[in-house]
């Protein structure tokens, strides 16, 4: 996989969870075990930590939401 596609679909991936409104800032972003698109995403709504699986279907992407481990 190229630099410049990892590049914009990591911008891809952070925009969608921006603009559905799941956080307002974001911290970090890191790929799954498993290359490809799927990864995971960590930032703040309001004052609340949060952290999304991300992943691109068919339908579009899709942010679902995780559990906090104790050490993130």
């Amino acid at each position: 996989m190229s630099t410049i596609y990892k590049d914009w679909l990591w911008d891809k991936i952070q925009e969608a969870v921006l603009e559905q409104g799941l956080m307002d800032v974001i911290i970090s972003a890191w790929p799954t075990p498993c290359e490809g698109t799927p990864c995971y995403v960590k930032g703040f709504k309001g004052d609340k930590c949060v952290k999304y699986y991300v992943t691109l279907t068919n339908e579009g992407w899709l942010c679902r939401h995780q559990e906090l481990d104790q050490f993130d």
